[in-house]
């Protein structure tokens, strides 16, 4: 049997998580509810504690919560730009034409200058 907590992280990327989560919060102790489909699965929930949240604890971590959210906001979007541009890119590779290019002209230079020197 799952935690909330558990739960919570299990549905964070499903469609239909929402009503889940909130679903859980409104069973009462030793109450059961379902089903509550996501676009994943189907869950039945039954409540089998409640812990009262510590709100001067949330309210004490609620800056930190906020920037690392916020953080992890920046750092998807970075990874959709970054994407994005990876499949609109038109890459080549002419590492093998660079350096044949380069051998060529070191060739020539070796070739004009006096030998011996």
């Amino acid at each position: 049997m799952r935690e909330l907590a558990d739960l919570a992280g299990v549905l964070a990327h499903q469609q239909g998580a929402q009503g889940v989560i909130g679903a859980a919060f409104r069973l009462r102790v030793g109450e059961t509810g379902g089903p509550y489909p996501t676009d994943y699965a189907t869950y039945f929930l039954r409540s089998v504690k409640k812990t009262v949240a510590d709100s001067a604890r949330f309210t004490a971590q609620l800056d930190s919560l906020r920037a690392a959210a916020q953080r992890q906001a920046r750092q998807e979007e970075v990874q959709l730009v970054f994407a994005s541009l990876r499949q609109a890119a038109n890459v080549q590779d002419l590492r093998k034409e660079l350096e044949k290019a380069q051998r060529a002209a070191e060739n020539a230079q070796a070739a004009q200058s006096p030998r011996g020197q």
